[in-house]
């Protein structure tokens, strides 16, 4: 569990690099559902001594990736949410991460230059 914590660490950290080497691309509304529940998934296997700023990053990525399906769905993630959960397997959770930890960090890459 600690292993995979400092995995999931390194993963978060080095996102913005893939930001960088990746252009924006459209998405679906069924990739904005399996990134959010890449994120509870994760979130819910970290257990309680999982670093904090892991933690605050996947609870943000949860609220993200739901808006991003419910603004292009018009409807509650909830039950959809619900639905894929339950045919969902660990592989399929798993074989989402690149491809949400390479959003994550493009969206971090646009908050970081907003500033500027």
């Amino acid at each position: 569990m600690i292993m995979r914590s400092i995995v999931l660490s390194a993963a978060i950290l080095a996102a913005p690099l893939a930001a960088q080497q990746a252009a924006d691309a459209p998405t679906t509304a069924a990739q904005d559902l399996d990134c959010a529940l890449w994120a509870s998934y994760t979130l819910g296997t970290l257990g309680d001594n999982a670093d904090a700023d892991v933690v605050a990053g996947l609870s943000m990525a949860i609220g993200w990736f739901s808006g991003l399906y419910e603004g292009k769905t018009g409807a509650s993630i909830n039950t959809a949410m619900e639905t894929r959960s339950e045919i969902a397997t660990e592989a399929d959770i798993e074989r989402v991460q690149d491809e949400c930890l390479a959003r994550l960090g493009r969206f971090s890459e646009r908050l970081d230059s907003f500033g500027e």
